[in-house]
């Protein structure tokens, strides 16, 4: 996995452009596509994890979890 200022350096995105010349959409390669993604559910679990210690709560076995999720649906 490349890092995000390299990655960031490596897009090379083709924009769909409407008929006012107005940016509508992007496409990228798949690879790229790929690793953003990876980045991105980096960034997500990373910002849950950061959440989770910083709070002070105790710790809850998987059986309650399930159990709070299922609930949640």
């Amino acid at each position: 996995m490349l890092k995000p200022k390299n990655l960031l350096s490596k897009i090379t995105p083709q924009y769909i452009i409407d008929k006012a010349g107005k940016k509508t959409g992007v496409i990228l390669d798949i690879l790229t596509f790929e690793q953003l993604l990876e980045e991105i559910e980096d960034i997500y679990f990373g910002s849950i994890a950061h959440k989770a210690l910083q709070e002070e709560n105790e710790y809850i076995t998987h059986t309650e979890v399930k159990k709070k999720a299922a609930r949640k649906q």
